[in-house]
């Protein structure tokens, strides 16, 4: 049977949530205090990790192992994942395959001094339509509201605030609670959407009560907007109003650095090619990844996360020849802003023993 576009339009956000569900499995974390989790029960947590991939929920972290407020604090957002609002709490421990080591990702940022926190919203985003579960994100009033799935696979009625908002909630006093202003905000797939309108959500509210240490920095791997108007974004596109969170978080300094990673897009259909995005206060960076086919969009979706966390190991770089201390992970802030100022894009060329070789287009 030929598809005609109309019909593409129509199913292709299915067969696209399929991708993205590859690209953003999650793997098994051995788990401080998930025993006492309920599952049946609406579950959104901030998890704090220890070593070994042992976490805690804690909304107050005073004396907790997991948090110190003298250290760097590097807060992570899961994308989407269709079937984890049943399955419970896991994310990154020991995941293997496309671009990762046989480690635990989070140790490698807690050995540097970090501190790691993960936000976990899949009761929320575990939609087979992925406007349902992008919806969420900034706005009570979408297709499905704010319900929920539990662990049995049963839908309940959601909260009276978009997820945006209850992280939020829940990151505020974390936040203030820092006496280390560095901050740093990774959203991948998905979670790109989210680690932008929290981080705008913040600025508002650190406007009405100062005091609250914002992302020095944002970070967004593989960003994925549907695209087209939605009536229930009052007729914008959801890039629109990424656009807008950028454009506020530059504003108030805060620069965000885009990776792409499938070097693909399906604009024409159903998600959007984020040129937009690249004009506010956004570095546009193209990864390339030398092992892995052009057309595996899922494996290079996955390999774009994991590729940026672990690339918190390596320091060198060089930018048009020139050393810097780049990296991917700890960009120098003052550099991003200056190619951000310059209108430019990092493309990475090459990967050596010497480091990581980048160059730079208008």
């Amino acid at each position: 049977m030929l598809l005609n576009r109309s019909t593409l339009l129509i199913f292709f956000p299915f067969i696209l949530a399929s991708f993205i569900a590859c690209g953003s499995q999650h793997d098994s974390a051995s788990q401080l205090d998930a025993e006492s989790r309920d599952y049946t029960q609406l579950q959104l947590w901030v998890d704090w990790y220890l070593p070994g991939g042992d976490y805690t929920g804690l909304i107050d972290l005073s004396g907790s192992p997991a948090f110190s407020p003298n250290k760097p604090t590097f807060i992570h957002f899961n994308g989407w994942g269709i079937g984890n609002g049943r399955e419970g709490r896991d994310f990154i421990s020991n995941y293997v395959k496309d671009g990762a080591p046989d480690l635990h990702v989070t140790d490698l940022w807690l050995e540097r001094g970090w501190n790691f926190a993960v936000v976990d919203w899949t009761q929320f985003s575990d939609e087979i339509d992925l406007r349902n579960a992008e919806a969420k994100i900034w706005t009570t009033e979408g297709p499905k509201k704010m319900r929920w799935k539990d662990s049995n696979g049963k839908w309940h009625e959601g909260p009276s605030a978009a997820v945006a908002r209850l992280v939020a909630d829940i990151l505020e006093p974390q936040l203030r609670a820092l006496k280390n202003s560095e901050v740093l905000f990774h959203g991948h797939s998905f979670g790109s959407q989210l680690a932008l309108a929290v981080a705008e959500e913040l600025i508002r509210r650190n406007q009405i009560n100062p005091g609250i240490n914002l992302p020095q920095q944002t970070v967004i791997t593989d960003a994925v907007f549907t695209s087209g108007a939605k009536s229930y974004f009052q007729g914008k596109k959801p890039i629109e109003l990424g656009v807008a969170a950028a454009a506020k978080l530059w504003e108030q300094g805060i620069p965000t650095t885009s990776y792409k990673c499938t070097g693909i897009n399906f604009s024409q259909i159903a998600v959007d090619s984020n040129e937009a995005l690249n004009q506010q206060g956004v570095l546009p960076i193209q990864s390339d990844f030398k092992d892995i086919w052009n057309f595996d969009l899922n494996s290079r979706h996955r390999a774009c996360k994991w590729k940026y966390l672990v690339s918190v190991r390596e320091e060198n770089a060089f930018i048009d020849g020139k050393p810097t201390k780049l990296g991917i992970a700890l960009q120098d802030k003052n550099l991003v802003i200056d190619m951000i100022r310059q209108r430019k894009t990092l493309s990475l060329d090459k990967e050596t023993a010497e480091g990581k070789f980048y160059s730079t287009k208008p």
